[in-house]
């Protein structure tokens, strides 16, 4: 019979790692697009329905557009966005609009003044979260008019060869 030992630090290691830690390190090893981040997306989109718009707000009491992809994005991908709609924009790596997935930013133009100017998430099926001025954080639908004729691009954060 063969005896394995295993350091006591080795296993102190191993044993601080909290169940959400572990969470976490799986959803860092799915790609965009896949269902599994679909799922994740929808769920942590499902937490932030209904909470308040505030300019500038990155919390639960009043959030806008961009501090919804950036506490969504955070706590699913694990990854900080750009601090503005305009950087994100600019930032971030085309997508057409046809080769959209879950987890992609959409970025809209003259929602609240000229240039691009709000921005979402794709969440898959049509659908993506963002924060509405009238009616707080809502899932939209992309092929509504509103948001076709608004419609300023697709850019991609997360590089699924990276995950």
């Amino acid at each position: 019979m063969v005896k394995i030992l295993i350091p006591l630090s080795l296993f102190v290691l191993v044993s601080c790692i909290t169940p959400a830690q572990r969470f976490t390190s799986e959803r860092a090893k799915r790609s965009p697009g896949s269902p599994q981040i679909s799922t994740l997306l929808v769920e942590e989109a499902n937490n932030w329905l209904g909470c308040p718009y505030r300019y500038g707000g990155n919390a639960r009491d009043g959030i806008d557009c961009y501090g919804v992809a950036k506490r969504i994005y955070h706590n699913v991908f694990n990854y900080s966005l750009p601090r503005t709609t305009n950087d994100q924009f600019a930032a971030g790596t085309f997508v057409r609009k046809t080769w959209i997935k879950a987890g992609d930013l959409l970025f809209f133009k003259n929602v609240r003044g000229p240039g691009v100017d709000h921005v979402g998430i794709y969440l898959g099926n049509g659908t993506f979260v963002h924060a509405s001025t009238g009616n707080g954080v809502i899932i939209s639908r992309l092929d509504e008019p509103y948001y076709q004729r608004r419609y300023a691009g697709a850019r991609r954060y997360v590089n699924q060869d990276r995950l």
